[in-house]
């Protein structure tokens, strides 16, 4: 079996499974000594931590944590209900269907909306669910961060976070993407921008912007739901690249753009080779 991550992390010289079940907290900081008095749950185990808040404000973000890492979203305009935490069907690390209690769902105060959070090992997944049209096809969240710094992709609506001293991607947000209750209804057309917030230190303002012809198609089945996805890199002593064949690419880095894709074989603009490097690889005898 191939697992495009991680499945299990050291602890104590023992490998241990992941478990991104959300339990109760009962610490005040987390490993980063940031407060989280008014934060509900965390993930059962694992060497990345998600903190998931009593509710979302920009006071009290959803907050993601690596190593040295730490990465904070929350939606600028938008007050929530109490989280409630659902089970979720899952696949484990032996391709097993388990129930586990992994989704952490906060209503939006309008009840016009759902913000979803399902914790998994290498960061989290997001869903939108409108229940109607709404307002504004915009969408804008506050990021903050600590150890690293956003790239826009230049080929793909996705955002890479960079180590501030090697330049190394240590995680992503996704390309994202959307359907509608008759999930026959599937859409890409969403594109994102990030920039920095006047006057706040390594905070950010990223804008999520939906394809307003789809929210408003007479085709639409409501409720939509749109999904972005953070999630952590993995081993940086393996890095990887794509090249594709013709002159109209020759130009182009992809190793540098930001890309997360790894495309292999024949697509709409030629043919696709992916390169893998190890920079520590030990000889056995």
């Amino acid at each position: 079996m191939i697992h495009d991550s991680n499945i299990r992390f050291e602890e104590d010289g023992k490998l241990i499974d992941y478990d991104p079940s959300l339990v109760k907290i009962e610490d005040n900081k987390t490993e980063n000594n940031t407060d989280i008095s008014e934060y509900a749950y965390e993930n059962n185990k694992g060497d990345k931590k998600n903190y998931i808040p009593e509710s979302i404000s920009e006071e009290t973000p959803i907050i993601l944590e690596n190593n040295n890492y730490q990465i904070t979203i929350s939606p600028t305009e938008k007050e929530t209900k109490k989280v409630k935490v659902e089970d979720e069907n899952v696949l484990n690390i032996y391709d097993e269907e388990v129930n586990l209690p992994v989704k952490a769902i906060y209503e939006a105060k309008d009840e016009k909306s759902l913000l979803e959070y399902i914790s998994k090992e290498n960061g989290i997944k997001e869903n939108i669910i409108l229940n109607e049209v709404p307002d504004s096809n915009v969408f804008e969240y506050e990021i903050k961060l600590d150890g690293s710094k956003p790239k826009k992709c230049e080929l793909e609506e996705s955002i890479v976070f960079i180590d501030d001293k090697t330049n190394e991607v240590i995680g992503s947000i996704d390309v994202p993407f959307m359907n509608d209750a008759s999930n026959k209804a599937y859409s890409e057309e969403i594109t994102y921008d990030i920039n920095p917030k006047s006057g706040e230190k390594d905070t950010y303002i990223l804008t999520m912007t939906v394809d307003e012809d789809y929210l408003k198609s007479e085709d639409r089945q409501y409720s939509v739901k749109i999904d972005p996805t953070i999630t952590w890199s993995g081993d940086s002593n393996i890095i990887d690249t794509y090249i594709i064949s013709g002159t109209k690419y020759g130009d182009i880095n992809f190793y540098d753009s930001g890309t997360t894709a790894f495309p292999v074989g024949r697509g709409s603009n030629g043919i696709y080779r992916s390169l893998i490097k190890g920079r520590k690889l030990a000889s056995k005898d």
